[in-house]
């Protein structure tokens, strides 16, 4: 919320528990203009004092006083609770002194009227906020007469009455503290509070909108289903209604990319036994929840949707979760996995214009783009992005878009940039929060290739806000690997460390193996700081997990082990990862080919080396300075080229300096923004003004 409402002035409080730190140990951490208060108890004095205010006199029986501040353990609520039951008994020594906050809250409950009592019970079934429409329906009693009890209990600081009500004719109540309505909610007996929780349904149900209720109705359904259990009452009746409440719930929670809570409501709709002919639709909405999770249920919950999908004869379900698995493997670095389902995917949905076949197709595209295959991931977006338009369908249109554009980027496709860009506005147009993030990551990862560190870490920050927005899991972990890399090239070390530290151990926990990047950046400080065993250790894991991964991703680890290796003087090893990597085709990728470049000549690998990138029809700020490295030429003059472009090379010969600048005044006078004259000669006469595209050329120098 703080990210987002950056033009208001705003101030948010929040409260929590300890345990909140325990959980979630950085929270906080990075926020701008946050603020954490650790609130302590109130010492034996404070709390003495609270309790002179609240009940109105400074003194109380010594033996009392030293009871109640015994108990209290400076909890100003038990101090509150205990002045509220002073106040209501005419002798303080007529009772036993509870030892907790809760006893003392029951004994008030006790000493209510039976009326107000089961009304405050009944409320207590609906939550914090409650209605007086409610209370009629749970416990029958006239709204007139609910009102009357109510304003006693106000009156008593049990509850609260809303300014504005949140349903549009009910009189609004909300209880004064959750641990007043945990204790009336606990003295229920558990059949009649799961009678209750049927009645609550039923009168939520009634108000209509079940949108906006779909997770109030299942919780009071799920909790009436599991209280008659447990009290041995026949649950025949309820077992229909809350498994269609559970699913109601979880395609809920699904539209508003509530993955985690989706998939649990999918799954226990999933434990009520469904019949044969719902289960396989369950499956298939609970591994789209899923999908993205990092989790083994990940994997499981998909691979049981496709099979039970294709046995009920769903081919067109069964080929969108087959194009799930695609996603899933990929991102597990096992591409010949994701080949396999994309098969599959691609035979299951045919050759019927249909949502799935655009959305296989998508998935289809971003696989090729991804591993290289270039001109097929270029077909098969384009087809993808016709039938997504035809269909009406903005969001496949976008995810198209992206993966068209990278394809065409990769290849040296100038306008790939602009079909990326296009997809990031056309899902942020329509909230689709996770491909709006795929796109800015992509966008990120071109201004890195020209060396835009501000502008790459400015995206990567735009794509992470959007991935959290988005739930996609799998697709934040990719944004918060790259943010890894712009910290790593920032000099911000520890930060990348603790960034990787992190990621590693999140990653283990959920055994995916997606913690390539990271791995990569730690061994890389690793060894710059002096730690060489935990530098070998992490680049042969980094290696391990990149087989079979992605071009970039494997490049990327022999790349660096073989530069490990080369420094460390083991050149047998080292020369034998530098040739594996130059017999890969690496295209824009080459770029990695600059930590080998630094031990080329160590290992025997410099002709080699050099004669791979003159090869590389493309130029940007990382080849030209791998060219360098790699000729020994350290000394040559800077150049810029535009950032963001990529510049495809007319030869594979390797330009000077000054060979670049003169195609850029050629290609100048071709495009008619200066004569010829002057791009052959920029340079202006003495006393002469020189013409806009003669500065602009001096100023690319």
């Amino acid at each position: 919320l703080v990210d987002w409402a950056s033009e208001v002035p705003l101030l948010v409080v929040a409260t929590a528990r300890p345990e909140l730190l325990e959980r979630r140990p950085g929270w906080g951490g990075g926020m701008r203009n946050a603020t954490t208060l650790s609130i302590s108890p109130l010492d034996e004095r404070e709390t003495a004092r609270l309790l002179g205010e609240l009940i109105g006199r400074a003194v109380l029986p010594s033996d009392t006083q030293a009871a109640v501040l015994e108990r209290a353990e400076g909890n100003p609520l038990y101090a509150e609770q205990y002045a509220r039951m002073l106040a209501e008994r005419t002798d303080e020594h007529e009772f036993a002194l509870p030892e907790s906050v809760q006893g003392i809250i029951a004994a008030r409950l006790d000493g209510l009227a039976p009326e107000e009592k089961q009304l405050l019970q009944d409320a207590a079934v609906l939550g914090k906020v409650f209605w007086t429409g409610a209370l009629e329906a749970l416990g029958g009693v006239d709204p007139q007469r609910a009102e009357l009890l109510l304003h006693s209990l106000d009156r008593k600081e049990f509850v609260r009455r809303a300014r504005r009500s949140s349903l549009a004719g009910e009189v609004e109540y909300a209880f004064r503290h959750v641990l007043v309505r945990d204790v009336a909610y606990a003295q229920i007996p558990r059949s009649a509070r799961a009678e209750k929780h049927r009645r609550a349904a039923a009168w939520i149900a009634s108000l209509g909108r079940s949108d906006d209720h779909a997770e109030t109705l299942a919780h009071h359904y799920a909790s009436a289903l599991e209280l008659a259990r447990a009290a041995g009452s026949d649950t025949t009746s309820l077992l229909e209604p809350t498994r269609h409440a559970l699913q109601a719930a979880g395609q809920r929670a699904l539209a508003l990319h509530a993955g985690a809570a989706a998939g649990r409501f999918f799954s226990d709709a999933l434990a009520l036994d469904p019949p044969d002919g719902e289960r396989p639709f369950l499956l298939f909405l609970r591994a789209q929840a899923l999908h993205g999770a990092g989790t083994e249920d990940e994997t499981f919950a998909a691979e049981e949707a496709s099979a039970q999908l294709l046995a009920a004869g769903d081919r067109t379900r069964a080929a969108e979760v087959e194009a799930l698995l695609v996603e899933t493997w990929w991102f597990r670095h096992e591409n010949a996995r994701s080949e396999t389902h994309l098969g599959r995917a691609l035979e299951f949905v045919g050759l019927e214009e249909s949502e799935a076949r655009a959305r296989v197709l998508v998935h289809g595209a971003r696989l090729r783009a991804l591993t290289g295959a270039y001109a097929e991931a270029i077909s098969l977006a384009r087809e993808a992005l016709r039938l997504a338009e035809r269909l009406g369908l903005v969001e496949l249109q976008a995810s198209a878009l992206n993966y068209l554009g990278v394809a065409r980027y990769r290849q040296g496709d100038l306008d790939g940039a602009r079909d990326v860009e296009r997809s990031l506005v056309l899902a942020r147009g329509i909230g689709a929060f996770e491909a709006a993030s795929r796109a800015a990551n992509n966008l990120a990862a071109f201004s890195g290739w020209y060396g835009n560190l501000r502008g790459a870490t400015e995206m990567i920050e735009e794509a992470i806000r959007l991935g959290e927005r988005g739930g996609s899991r799998s697709a934040l972990r990719w944004s918060q690997s790259i943010r890894l890399v712009c910290f790593f090239y920032a000099g911000q070390w520890d930060a990348a460390l603790a960034g990787a530290d992190g990621i590693v151990e999140q990653e283990r926990q959920v055994a995916v193996g997606g913690e390539a990047a990271a791995l990569w950046i730690r061994s890389r400080i690793r060894f710059a700081r002096g730690d060489t065993a935990g530098a070998l250790a992490d680049a042969d894991e980094n290696l391990a997990l990149s087989r079979g991964a992605a071009s970039e991703i494997i490049a990327r680890a022999l790349a660096y082990r073989g530069f490990l290796a080369g420094e460390l003087d083991d050149l047998a090893n080292a020369r034998g990862f530098i040739d594996e990597l130059l017999a890969r085709d690496l295209g824009l990728d080459a770029f990695m080919l600059y930590l080998p470049a630094f031990v080329a000549e160590k290992v025997g690998r410099r002709d080699e080396i050099r004669d791979y990138l003159a090869g590389i029809p493309f130029d940007n700020l990382w080849l030209r300075a791998c060219r360098h490295l790699a000729d020994g030429s350290f000394l040559a003059r800077r150049w810029r080229p535009r950032i963001g472009v990529l510049r495809p090379m007319p030869s594979s010969t390797v330009r000077s300096p000054s060979s670049a600048r003169s195609e850029r005044l050629v290609t100048c006078a071709k495009a008619k923004r200066c004569s010829p004259r002057r791009a052959e000669s920029p340079a202006r006469a003495p006393g002469r003004r020189s013409s806009p595209c003669a500065r602009r050329h001096r100023r690319s120098r």
